[in-house]
């Protein structure tokens, strides 16, 4: 851990940030970084349309898997809106909405999930196997992060993700 980060964390506690809040804001700012494709700093309509290109020309052939990803997209990050999101943004609606109704919260967050997971499992057996787990990261343009394979990866729907 750098001072840097030491800073970071007195700051947050500071603010009155749980560790458990914490590390939900960690994940966050991955997920953002997942779902910004362009590496811009924005989530936009432009970030959906090449989430959905990528991942269709990786994925077998389903005619329906384009509508699938956008409808995903509308439903699960834009919500309605049209408008970019930004990082803060894309933080302060997850956090107001867990502060909210943790319980509620987490079920959606499940559902979400649970939904990304199908879109990820490629033959449908309810498990993503190793290969299904490369094409979601290449999907995502992380193939770097995967160049360096030193071990099988299987993940099964049962798993435990923490958030």
């Amino acid at each position: 851990m750098t001072l840097l980060d030491k800073v970071d964390d007195a700051a947050q506690f500071a603010e009155g940030k749980s560790v458990v809040e914490q590390c939900l804001i960690t994940n966050w700012k991955k997920w953002f970084t997942f779902l910004d494709f362009n590496r811009d700093g924005t989530i936009t309509n432009t970030d959906m349309e090449d989430s959905r290109i990528r991942f269709f020309k990786l994925r077998l052939p389903d005619a329906d898997l384009e509508k699938k990803i956008e409808q995903w997209w509308i439903k699960n990050i834009f919500r309605g809106s049209t408008d970019a999101i930004s990082e803060q943004k894309f933080l302060d609606g997850l956090r107001k909405k867990y502060m909210k109704d943790k319980a509620k919260f987490n079920d959606k967050m499940q559902q979400w999930l649970d939904e990304m997971f199908l879109l990820f499992d490629n033959d449908r057996d309810m498990s993503i196997s190793e290969e299904e787990y490369f094409t979601a990261y290449k999907g995502y343009g992380l193939e770097n992060v995967m160049q360096n394979k030193k071990h099988s990866v299987i993940i099964n729907r049962q798993m435990d993700l923490n958030l």
